[in-house]
């Protein structure tokens, strides 16, 4: 109880410290040499507030916690149509696509091994455009929404008036939660990308995580860095706030081949996909079905036999015949690399088979 009371009066310190600063920053708005001399002592009270109540909130949680506001993550990209801070919006909107969509599958792995199922289902997990830079081009990307300690939710959860603290530190330790695998997750991510040329922090991940796991979180990673037909010709990331080893991870066109071929080592007879093909036979006795033809990146398959890594109805079956579908699953190869079979583990029916494909 006295930890609870103690963090509570944090929260009360910090919030007169934000409300000093406030006014100190309309009072003498339009008095900008009384403003710089006031404005800084009175930031560095909040900041300084802000962490102590971080420090409080690990000790009470065993969790971290962020609480400011400054930008998480840089990507600089470099090609002949990125320059002076500028470059295509398509291919911009498209790179922070894909690396949300990475980072929400880094964070369902990260959940999971903490068995943190029900933060799971609420992480966010994407980033927001938060700032831009000279050079070739230079996004300051920010966490989506992630902060659960707004002005007005201490305010109202820690006021006298309202006597309901352990549902508050509930959601403190739940939020905690949620930073805490939003932090891991990025850090996944990254770490597969910086195994491209690290066999160290490859063989961390082989050993820390489910292989089948960071096989997928390798073909995420992958679509984040310059292809061979890309004009982005590199790409770096640089780290701010979270814990990496490395602050700066420079990607180019050779760094996704290396990738690729970490992910044969890691498990030499699968890979996964995500792709499209046609339903075109059903075998009732195996629960199988043929797909003719497989088409996922640059390759195509004109046949290959499927099963579905999650039970499936036979009525279902049948009625997937002559149907399109876009699937994910893990290719399966003998030792002399002959495909045996595609695993499906996800797939959504398609109007036409020439449906573009959701790689992302």
């Amino acid at each position: 109880m006295m930890e609870k009371f103690d963090i509570s009066e944090q929260v009360k310190k910090l919030n007169l410290a934000k409300d000093n600063l406030e006014r100190i920053q309309k009072e003498y708005a339009d008095q900008p040499e009384l403003l710089s001399f006031y404005e800084p002592s009175a930031s560095f009270m909040v900041k300084s507030l802000k962490k102590q109540l971080s420090e409080s909130l690990v000790h009470e949680t065993g969790h971290g916690l962020v609480l400011d506001d400054d930008i998480d993550l840089w990507v600089r990209i470099e090609g002949e149509e990125f320059h002076g801070g500028k470059g295509p919006i398509g291919v911009i909107g498209s790179f922070l696509n894909k690396l949300n969509n990475a980072n929400k599958f880094a964070a369902s792995v990260v959940s999971r091994m903490k068995n943190f199922t029900e933060e799971m289902l609420e992480i966010d997990g994407t980033f927001d455009l938060a700032a831009t830079a000279s050079g070739s081009l230079k996004l300051g990307l920010k966490r989506h929404e992630l902060s659960i300690v707004n002005d007005e939710q201490i305010k109202f959860n820690f006021s006298e008036e309202h006597d309901s603290e352990p549902d508050n530190w509930e959601i403190l330790k739940r939020g905690a939660k949620r930073e805490e695998v939003f932090n891991d997750s990025i850090n996944l991510v990254l770490a597969a990308i910086a195994s491209a040329e690290d066999e160290d922090t490859f063989e961390k991940l082989s050993e820390s995580y489910d292989r089948k796991d960071i096989l997928k979180v390798i073909h995420f990673a992958k679509d984040l860095l310059p292809s061979s037909q890309s004009n982005i010709e590199a790409i770096s990331f640089e780290i701010e706030h979270l814990q990496f080893p490395k602050k700066i991870i420079r990607t180019n066109k050779e760094t996704r081949k290396l990738l690729s071929s970490r992910a044969k080592k890691l498990i030499p007879d699968k890979e996964f996909i995500k792709g499209k093909g046609m339903i075109r036979a059903l075998d009732l006795d195996e629960k199988t079905i043929t797909i003719r033809p497989l088409k996922y990146e640059d390759n195509i398959h004109e046949e290959v036999k499927c099963i579905f890594t999650k039970g499936i109805d036979l009525n279902d079956l049948q009625l997937l015949i002559d149907k399109p579908i876009n699937l994910e699953g893990f290719l399966v190869f003998s030792s002399n690399n002959h495909l045996l079979r595609l695993e499906i583990e996800e797939f959504e029916l398609v109007k036409s088979f020439n449906e573009v494909t959701d790689t992302n």
